[in-house]
């Protein structure tokens, strides 16, 4: 923990609670950045290019139902990514695809998120067949409560 890093924030209304807000980050493993220039600038970057690369986020939440959306970038040399919420898979994205794609958005829903303060890790899952790679991007993340 220690750099302070603001990842975009969906304005959605009423329903968008500050669980949208992740200050601070740890890695697990590899070399995470946000990009700051150029066709891919404000995406969160895993450059290492290795499996099991990972970066966690962490946030106190109010205890309720809630849906997260996370904006992949896809491409040629992208690995699968698992999200967590502290122990649990919420989320898996293969993030490969035939050419580079900016924004590629993933939905869950109904993930019941209990009162405290929570881990959001994101976490290179291996590799689909066709990959060249292992490297992880995305633009944005969110969380909306729902009940």
């Amino acid at each position: 923990m220690g750099t302070i890093t603001l990842l975009s924030i969906s304005d959605g209304g009423p329903s968008i609670t500050t669980a949208n807000y992740f200050l601070e980050k740890s890695v697990g493993q590899g070399t995470w950045a946000l990009v700051a220039a150029g066709t891919f600038n404000g995406s969160y970057y895993g450059n290492a290019n290795a499996n099991g690369d990972n970066v966690s986020f962490y946030k106190y939440f109010v205890g309720g139902k809630y849906s997260f959306i996370c904006n992949f970038h896809k491409s040629t040399n992208f690995g699968i990514i698992d999200v967590y919420i502290d122990s649990a898979i919420i989320m898996t994205a293969d993030t490969y695809n035939g050419s580079s794609v900016l924004t590629t958005n993933y939905n869950t829903t109904n993930i019941i998120i209990p009162e405290g303060l929570r881990v959001l890790k994101f976490q290179v899952n291996g590799k689909n067949d066709l990959s060249s790679g292992y490297y992880a991007r995305w633009s944005s993340f969110s969380f909306e409560r729902i009940g």
